[in-house]
């Protein structure tokens, strides 16, 4: 039976982020775009790892391409523990931590927060896709006939996950819980609905890719630290 690992909780402020709109270029004429996603969805099981996952999902979507595993999801959150000074816990991150880990490892060179629908939407129609991360509801596990997610329910957890597409009335996204949920992965989610998520502490974050990179390789950060070392070994 599959299992649906949830793990995002929202992120602090941080004055120092970019926000999307200083990378929108104008008005755009275009209304539909799908990235394309080339490969299964990822699998993150019943782990609070959905953070990671969403990094993997981001490097394998085009416009630029890498392809990343299961164990790679899994590292990446690894990574993303070790920004939140917390290595080894199980416990979820947050989408801003997987925005510092990308830096980080060299997997992209920036980052941007989007604020509006205008923003989200321009990014999906012209440049790529984006990170998000949102509540999830008991109703979104359960896509209906036509493969669209409904928020309805009571909240089941935060939830981080990839958005790649929009036509007219609609959004594309793709989920980390292996090829069965939805189409390998993917739904649709109709504006509002996404739009009504967003305004709960909801997040979009875009990036500049870099190049692949291998989230196993450990890099300084928080475990190098005695404190973080202490946290290794109790939760490691």
């Amino acid at each position: 039976m599959q299992t649906y690992g949830l793990g995002r909780y929202p992120s602090t402020f941080d004055k120092r982020d970019y926000p999307l709109s200083a990378y929108i270029r104008g008005a755009s004429a275009v209304t539909e775009k799908i990235w394309e996603f080339t490969t299964d969805a990822l699998n993150q099981l019943d782990k609070p790892h959905c953070g990671g996952f969403t990094m993997a999902h981001y490097g394998i979507c085009h416009p630029m391409p890498s392809m990343y595993t299961n164990k790679d999801g899994d590292d990446f959150y690894k990574q993303c523990k070790i920004t939140d000074f917390q290595p080894g816990m199980e416990n979820g991150t947050s989408c801003r931590s997987m925005a510092v880990t990308g830096k980080r490892l060299g997997m992209w060179k920036t980052y941007a927060f989007a604020t509006t629908m205008a923003e989200i939407d321009y990014w999906l129609l012209n440049e790529g896709s984006l990170m998000v991360g949102t509540e999830w509801t008991e109703g979104m596990f359960f896509p209906d006939a036509n493969n669209i997610i409904h928020p309805t329910g009571a909240v089941a957890g935060g939830h981080a996950w990839l958005l790649n597409g929009k036509i007219p009335g609609f959004k594309h996204g793709i989920t980390s819980w292996g090829a069965d949920f939805g189409i390998n992965g993917g739904f649709w989610i109709s504006d509002a609905d996404f739009a009504a998520l967003f305004t709960r502490q909801g997040e979009a974050i875009a990036a500049v890719e870099i190049a692949k990179v291998d989230p196993s390789v450990q890099l300084k950060g928080c475990s190098n630290t005695a404190l973080g070392k202490a946290l290794a070994r109790m939760f490691g």
